[in-house]
């Protein structure tokens, strides 16, 4: 109990600057609307708290992004009135209808715009349903709402921005040089022939947790955007040096023991400089490595120098990121194309059905049974919300439990706000007392990971159920009916969640497959330029993705996480090749054939007579090679064409020995 109240009790100076900020932005938003007459001001001071975040950044891209979801469900509610307004089942399905495409557009887009598309899904229901009897006035109330909601975004980010800012660019420093230190520790036990499969996970879930909150830092100024591109840079270059890694790993493995102890010195130097590096030994290692003495070497031993010397290269541009996202000052040109996430449109689906679905059925019980709208539009409103946001949601039920938490929280505190304190005062200053103080000590719990939620629905729905205008507040009755509904409306929404339901890992994981599959065969025929990004970005969204299912249901998802694995390993390779011979002009024929070849392979998972197929063409294309070129380039291209059919066998071995396993001699 003392846990749960002690962000409240002694909260933290990060806890009372954040409180501070957001109750003057509230304050200031509803003191505006009340100047300017507002017909429902509470909308305006509720906005700046759905805004509010802890970075001035954040503050901005979010409310940005509110904005444009409040414009699109405007236009969505006027065309829907403009339309069925005279047929309610075409109404009610037409509104269901444009929740479904918003929830589903809102889990395949994986950025801070997704969040445009949670707004508009409950913005339409929130601009009809009160005055669904009134299609004349449809239009006025549509432009009262985007007034007060735009209100409510400039002063959240006015205040956010003035008053103590903390910039998103001070997170995102430390962030950077948690991947840089990642990636290296990483790329050092793979040199030394250790699993690093988690090692590997924690890389790439530090990739995509910052090239996620990159997306902020465009809007705090020059500084913010050049250290949002060296971001965007890193990523791409701390992936570069993971799969180089990886590629030396896999190679070695085909090297002789003479060889290897030829070599081994050379693999020392680079781990103890990865170790503990610095922008000049890894340019002295780098420089050692390019020595023409090399050529000298028989040829696996040269492919190894060059896959190593690949690896400190990428250190070093991935160093270089890191001091330009320190200084704010780009020390390379940026990227032109961003990480690529998985986008999974079947479960976006699924999940726009379960959030339609729930809105018609609750619909469909009001139009039955006459319920007015005066007491049913706030539960019709709450499901629609409840839906938006947390529809596309693993958790879904146990997040709406902490919604409703604070949702009953909120009447029982807005019940003495507004029915027994505020009716016996006067003036704007006694008004924000009463409400402004229960809203700072909830403002304090919202920096507190475990118990944002809680708070943030408390705070939203006191000012939504306090409801002060110029004319006064809402009758007791009306209040009771608001109280009854918003609860209702939330448990409607957790029903549908526990009874439509999926099994999350099971079917991502199956659709995942294809999609890699997918994504390999396009990398044998699309441009090679920004393919490295778009691939390695999806791969290591989808490996972090596999890897929080791990534990639900262990040997499915261990199956594709292994999975995922071996098709990164071959895009890698892949690319390698290509890379290789790009401006090899007599060898492009051989090797649009054999690319080819490898698109119909990549169809399915492997089997026997896929990998008889791979064997051949590469066979044919590592001899045309060494006919035609015997060069640096050649050797790279051979040995990328090995690990293409070492990589492809070992996962056709290893699906053989699961299926005996599993059926036995059966």
């Amino acid at each position: 109990m003392f846990a749960v109240l002690k962000p409240f009790i002694f909260p933290s100076e990060d806890a009372i600057k954040f409180a501070i900020k957001l109750s003057i932005a509230a304050g200031l938003a509803l003191f505006i609307a009340f100047c300017l007459d507002l017909n429902q001001p509470q909308w305006a001071a509720a906005t700046a708290v759905i805004v509010a975040q802890p970075h001035s950044g954040m503050v901005v891209s979010k409310g940005l992004a509110r904005l444009v979801g409040t414009l699109m469900g405007t236009v969505i509610a006027l065309v829907v009135t403009a339309l069925f307004s005279q047929t309610p089942w075409l109404f009610i399905l037409a509104l269901s209808l444009g929740l479904m495409i918003c929830t589903a557009a809102s889990t395949v887009i994986r950025s801070a715009w997704s969040y445009s598309f949670v707004l508009a899904g409950y913005t339409t229901a929130i601009i009809v349903l009160p005055d669904v009897f009134k299609p004349l006035s449809i239009f006025d109330y549509a432009i009262a709402r985007c007034t007060e909601i735009c209100l409510g975004i400039i002063c959240s980010s006015a205040v956010f921005a003035i008053l103590w800012p903390v910039k998103v660019f001070h997170g995102l420093i430390v962030e950077a040089s948690n991947i840089w230190q990642a990636g290296l520790t990483s790329a050092c036990m793979t040199l030394k022939g250790e699993s690093v499969n988690e090692d590997l996970l924690n890389s790439l879930a530090k990739i995509v947790a910052i090239d996620a909150q990159r997306e902020h830092a465009l809007f705090e100024g020059g500084d913010g955007r050049n250290r949002a591109k060296a971001i965007q840079n890193m990523c791409h270059d701390i992936l570069a040096l993971l799969r180089a890694a990886r590629g030396f790993s896999r190679q070695i493995r085909f090297l002789t023991k003479e060889d290897r102890e030829q070599l081994q010195p050379w693999i020392n130097d680079c781990i103890e400089t990865l170790t503990k590096p610095t922008y000049k030994s890894l340019n002295v290692l780098a420089k050692r490595l390019r020595e023409k003495d090399h050529l000298d070497r028989p040829l696996p031993q040269q492919d190894i120098i060059a896959r190593l010397e690949m690896v400190i290269q990428c250190a070093i541009f991935a160093g270089l990121d890191l001091a330009s996202v320190r200084a704010g000052k780009l020390k390379r040109k940026a990227k032109t194309s961003y990480l690529s996430a998985h986008r999974d449109y079947s479960l976006g689906l699924f999940f726009g059905l379960r959030s339609g679905l729930a809105f018609l059925i609750l619909s469909v019980f009001w139009m039955i049974f006459g319920w007015p709208i005066s007491e049913a539009s706030g539960s019709l409103m709450m499901v629609a919300v409840i839906c938006s946001m947390f529809a596309n949601k693993e958790n879904a039920a146990q997040i709406s439990m902490g919604f409703l938490r604070g949702t009953c929280y909120a009447v029982v505190v807005s019940f003495v706000v507004s029915q027994l304190i505020l009716p016996s005062w006067s003036g704007f200053p006694l008004l924000w007392l009463g409400i402004g103080i229960p809203l700072f000590i909830s403002s304090l719990g919202m920096v507190k990971p475990a118990i944002t939620g809680t708070c943030t629905v408390f705070s939203i729905n006191l000012l939504m159920l306090c409801r002060p205008t110029n004319h006064g507040f809402q009758s007791t009755e009306m209040f009771i009916n608001q109280s009854l509904a918003m609860p209702l409306g939330i448990i409607a929404a957790i029903l549908a969640f526990h009874l439509v339901k999926i099994n999350t890992s099971y079917w991502q994981g199956k659709y995942m497959l294809g999609a890699m599959l997918k994504d390999l065969r396009k990398l044998t025929q699309s441009s090679i330029k920004g393919a490295e990004t778009w691939f390695g970005g999806r791969m290591a969204d989808r490996l972090v993705l596999l890897a929080r299912h791990r534990s639900i249901m262990a040997e499915n998802a261990e199956k594709r996480w292994y999975d995922a694995l071996h098709i990164m390993d071959l895009g890698d390779e892949i690319l390698n090749l290509r890379t290789s011979l790009a401006k090899q002009i007599t060898l492009q024929v051989s090797l649009d054939t054999y690319l080819d070849t490898l698109e119909k392979v990549f169809e399915r998972e492997p089997n026997e007579m896929s990998v008889d197929r791979l064997n051949r063409a590469s066979v044919r294309l590592k001899t045309i090679i060494r006919e035609k070129s015997l060069d640096t380039r050649g050797v790279l291209a051979i040995s990328a064409i090995m690990q293409i059919q070492q990589v492809w066998s070992a996962w056709y071995q290893e699906q053989k020995v699961q299926q005996e396993d599993e059926y036995g001699i059966a």
